[in-house]
């Protein structure tokens, strides 16, 4: 029996195309690999303050009988191969292969969370993962890959935080707010307003994101990293990841 996946790809380092072109291959002739399907190439804007040049991003499909486990194996081989070394938390590299979805299933352990809990809301991830695997649903928000990224395309693009620090949640809003044209924050002045759901809520703190994840109606939640130096950096990381427009390349 096999399960159909979904891989986002991507890199910085060297000849990124090439590099993503031989893991497709191995992936390939890998003997439970079956029906390994590429998208297009997509160059993407760097995220996080040690990311340096702009990146190459592309979504792969296949179906496979390994175990969720056993294809991390297999896809941090192929990183180590192409000459990965995680010595910087998102540094350059020059491939990088997250498993995004497993089929249908959900897991959560210390090596490995499926659904990739970062994927929703990041173009560079949804844009090529929609171009060949737009009808994969996402089993804990019950939306296709296609429809997460339309939701990221209204315009302006509503953000709400949310945090037990009010105080935080204002500086933020009006430190970062006029770097981002295309972004409505909504902050505690406006929480009772009339407005329409949010595209996602950004947590200051894990207890409010275990509030809003848990509690009915689920929101779109994600927590600000606790160990960033700077919390106006990590939101702007987030902002970035939601609204960059990945620009798919002509083939060679």
């Amino acid at each position: 029996m096999t399960t159909d996946c979904l891989i986002a790809l991507g890199g910085n380092v060297g000849d990124v195309a090439a590099t993503i072109a031989n893991a497709v291959a191995a992936l390939n002739v890998h003997p439970r690999i079956e029906q390994v399907g590429l998208s297009g190439l997509y160059a993407t804007t760097p995220v996080g303050a040690n990311a340096s040049d702009p990146f190459l991003n592309a979504a792969a499909t296949l179906k496979t009988s390994l175990s969720p486990l056993e294809l991390l194996d297999v896809l941090q081989s192929l990183e180590s191969a192409a000459g990965r070394k995680r010595t910087v938390h998102w540094g350059p590299r020059p491939l990088d292969l997250d498993l995004i979805l497993f089929g249908e299933q959900v897991v959560s352990c210390e090596r490995l969370q499926v659904p990739h809990p970062a994927c929703w809301y990041r173009r560079f991830v949804l844009d090529p993962s929609a171009e060949i695997a737009a009808g994969m649903v996402h089993p804990v928000l019950g939306e296709t890959v296609g429809e997460l990224r339309e939701r990221l395309l209204e315009r302006p693009l509503l953000i709400a935080l949310a945090g037990e620090d009010d105080g935080l949640l204002s500086r933020l809003i009006a430190e970062v707010a006029p770097r981002c044209g295309d972004v409505h924050l909504i902050g505690p002045a406006e929480s009772g307003a009339q407005l329409a759901a949010p595209a996602m809520t950004v947590c200051l703190d894990p207890a409010t994101h275990a509030r809003l994840a848990t509690s009915p109606p689920r929101r779109r939640s994600i927590c600000l990293p606790q160990s960033a130096d700077s919390p106006q950096q990590a939101l702007m990381d987030v902002l970035t990841s939601a609204l960059d427009v990945p620009v798919r390349q002509s083939p060679r």
